[in-house]
């Protein structure tokens, strides 16, 4: 019957994308046949793998087709012994409702396999609205006892959050499936990686704080300021200005970010506008950011300039209020047992006991890396899941099409173990360590960067600082993110100002604030992890990222920010990491301070790799030759070039030509500016001496 219909046409839906995808060639010449040979086997996995995730995808949901619409569910949403389920919508104002019938058959792509709920409406078009209801069979029929449920496989939903009706879509529409998209974002260990709220970043509100409101020497934004207001869309309910965010991708790619991370994009279950960490279906793009056509046509954008796009994935928790509630969580039905349990952050799927929550998280993850085009994922506290099975399937999903997954790590070493495999090429652990050895406990007004204690006093601290590697085994490291900055950290705490250029101007004098921003963006962009900057950091915002009330970001021109000292600052050095390989994910070796070093000051000084020595002045004074740790270099080398300094240096450093022999050495003696940063190239290895 209807249901197979639907299996017929989907897979002809599955095998006519493949074929667009991967159009078959011909070719004549005998000298080319192995290499067509390995090209067809290699384009064989790419169509099984297209023809997996599409398959699973559209395997549950409204999917629209010419003889109407198909709507299917997993037997497992409702008993079928116990209840009768229907599907009605707006194709006839809500009048008939189709009942849907059960199939045990064994499904297609990557479901439970114990069969499903299906039914085909012939009037039912792209852009009708619908919901499910089910009754219990003993209740006289369809006519009484409804429970409505909402779809967890819907693809969009109605902008309206009173009703929340999921919407038919069309999906070579929605995804623009017959225009494939071929970009593959750079390995892991090459990412330069900028977290962005697209509210925030590309607000449809007309008040904007432009680049004129917000000066490089104003004061620091008042947190009991009531003029800042939270961003309202002035666009019939809509939060993202998406030709806004189109064209700050130019911004980026002049910077040189490679990869940019969106924070959460699924369906909100609050109404008012927040981080989107608390999921009401992660199938669905929330209604406030526009069609799914928006999002596929911006991430098809990004990948013109050469930009990788991650999405936060919450899969750790829903909020309370979520997709699941009324089939799982049914509070007036007492023989129903509760499949969820509760933590801080709202409800955490059982995925041990309950593989339906697996299948609604895979097939998720197959929308959106294939559908919208997402170059990956972050996963938000996989530890909370304890069900690491599950997160080692992502991570598979997602290397398998050469796309990057990265895990929050939150303590959990079952994760670390799962994982411990996964190419570092594809995978990796997106650590909060250095965050918390900097913030001292994520308190920016007591963190080492304000400290007035030496640097000598806790050399062991300064060690993990500069060479913090996540090891899961003695053979094996994966690459970890790091970052001063990310959402959780520009969030404004009680009677802290946790932005970094807040902080400065609290406690630096005006005439260091440039200076200190300067070093904080030299600290991640030089370490030995992936770096990420949040919005804003780039060019030093200073207002909180508030979790409820985030405020929109200061809004500048090409023109205005191509001249901000901080926004220059930063595309130097992205652009000194891309060009040196020791900057990145090399070995780093910290010169000074030792734990024997005589002289206290706050500079600190490292070696990357064989030939990088890296200057960090922590302090508000300025260190001259007589002061500095004197790193010696051999007596062979005739100069050092400075590649980078935030303060105005000569290019190079020369040496006098006396000594000849190794056993003469000289000292290699640089100023350094309050906050200064100075990288220089020189060769051979450098020795520290006390």
């Amino acid at each position: 019957g209807d249901v197979y219909k639907r299996q017929v046409i989907c897979c002809l839906f599955v095998l006519s994308a493949v074929f667009i995808c991967f159009p078959t060639t011909t070719t004549t010449s005998s000298s080319s046949s192995s290499s067509s040979s390995s090209s067809s086997s290699s384009s064989s996995v790419k169509e099984e793998v297209v023809a997996m995730s599409l398959s699973a995808a559209f395997e549950y949901g409204s999917v629209a087709l010419r003889t109407g619409s198909s709507f299917a569910l997993p037997v497992e949403v409702c008993d079928p012994q116990r209840y009768q389920l229907f599907v009605t919508g707006s194709w006839d104002s809500w009048q008939t409702p189709t009942e849907m019938t059960l199939s045990t058959g064994t499904g297609t792509g990557t479901g439970t396999g114990t069969g499903r709920w299906s039914a085909l409406v012939s009037k039912a078009k792209p852009g009708d609205t619908y919901r499910y209801f089910r009754t219990r069979r003993s209740g006289g029929g369809h006519q009484q006892q409804r429970r409505w449920c909402h779809d967890p496989f819907s693809k969009e939903r109605e902008l309206a959050h009173g009703t929340r009706n999921e919407v038919i879509v069309d999906v070579e529409e929605a995804y623009a499936l017959s225009k494939p998209d071929a970009f593959r974002p750079c390995k892991l260990k090459e990412a330069i990686i900028y977290e962005l709220h697209l509210p925030t970043f590309a607000p449809t509100s007309n008040r904007r704080r432009t680049g004129r409101e917000a000066s490089v020497g104003g004061k620091g934004h008042d947190k009991d300021d009531k003029k800042e207001e939270v961003v309202v869309s002035s666009d019939n309910g809509l939060l993202v200005d998406w030709k806004l965010a189109t064209d700050k991708l130019e911004q980026l790619e002049q910077l040189g970010i490679n990869v940019v991370e969106l924070m959460p994009v699924s369906e909100s279950a609050v109404a008012k506008q927040e981080w989107g960490y608390d999921p009401f279906n992660l199938f669905t793009l929330d209604p406030r950011f526009g069609p799914p056509r928006q999002l596929v046509d911006f991430i098809r954008e990004a990948h013109k300039k050469g930009i990788a796009v991650l999405l936060d994935f919450v899969v750790s928790h829903l909020h309370d209020y979520n997709v699941w509630n009324d089939w799982l969580c049914c509070a007036e039905e007492e023989e129903e047992e509760e499949k969820m349990f509760g933590c801080r952050w709202g409800r955490v799927p059982d995925f041990e006991n309950q593989q339906l929550f697996c299948v609604w998280v895979k097939h998720s993850v197959c929308l959106w890396l294939d559908c919208y085009g997402f170059d990956g994922l972050r996963v938000d506290s996989p530890g909370t899941v304890e069900w690491p099975p599950l997160m080692k399937e992502l991570a598979d999903m997602v290397q398998q099409r050469k796309k990057l997954c990265v895990f929050e790590t939150d303590g959990c070493r079952k994760l670390k173990k799962a994982i411990a495999s996964c190419s570092p090429d594809y995978v990796g652990l997106w650590s909060d360590e250095s965050s918390h050895q900097v913030f001292a406990g994520q308190r920016v007004t007591s963190s080492f960067f304000f400290s007035e204690a030496k640097v000598n006093c806790n050399v062991s601290q300064l060690v993990e600082l500069f060479s913090s590697q996540v090891w899961l085994n003695s053979k094996k490291t994966l690459t970890t993110v790091h970052f001063l900055e990310n959402h959780d950290k520009c969030s404004e705490q009680k009677h802290q100002y946790t932005r970094l250029m807040a902080a400065a101007k609290k406690k630096l004098a005006e005439v260091h604030w440039i200076a200190f921003a300067k070093l904080s963006l030299a600290f991640v962009l030089l370490k030995n992890t992936v770096p990420l900057l949040f919005q804003g950091q780039e060019y030093g915002e200073d207002r909180s990222f508030l979790f409820m009330k985030p405020a929109a970001l200061t809004h500048f021109t090409t023109e205005e920010i191509a001249s901000h000292p901080l926004w220059t600052t930063t595309r130097e050095l992205i652009s000194l990491r891309k060009s040196f390989e020791a900057l990145r994910l090399s070995n780093t070796t910290l010169l000074y301070p030792t734990q024997d070093s005589e002289v206290e000051t706050r500079v600190v000084v490292v070696a990357r790799g064989s030939s990088l020595l890296l200057y960090f002045n922590f302090s508000k004074q300025t260190y001259h030759s007589n002061s500095l740790p004197k790193i010696l270099v051999d007596g062979r080398v005739k100069s050092a070039r400075v590649l980078f300094s935030t303060t105005p240096m000569k290019n190079c450093v020369y040496f006098s030509q006396e000594a000849q022999t190794t056993t003469q050495m000289r000292h290699l003696l640089i100023p350094l500016e309050p906050y200064g940063v100075v990288v220089l190239e020189t060769s051979p290895n450098p020795r520290t001496l006390r």
